[in-house]
């Protein structure tokens, strides 16, 4: 079985944590572009799965809203 990994959403810049999600096609006119990408602007690993928690349910309140 392939193990699943826990950087879901994080993509490491040089030292630098990004948070990196693809918007469904559906709502990419709604939201406006194809990806959602932001630099969490830390090199801690643990402190980059923190924010993306956040970022994530801010996300999928866009596409809650998106959806409505």
């Amino acid at each position: 079985m392939k193990e699943v990994t826990d950087k879901t959403h994080l993509m490491k810049r040089g030292e630098v944590w990004h948070y990196h999600r693809r918007v469904p096609k559906a709502f990419v006119s709604v939201v406006g572009k194809t990806f959602i990408k932001k630099s969490l602007g830390t090199k801690s690993l643990q402190e980059a799965k923190k924010l993306r928690n956040v970022i994530n349910v801010e996300t999928d309140a866009l596409f809650d809203k998106a959806a409505a």
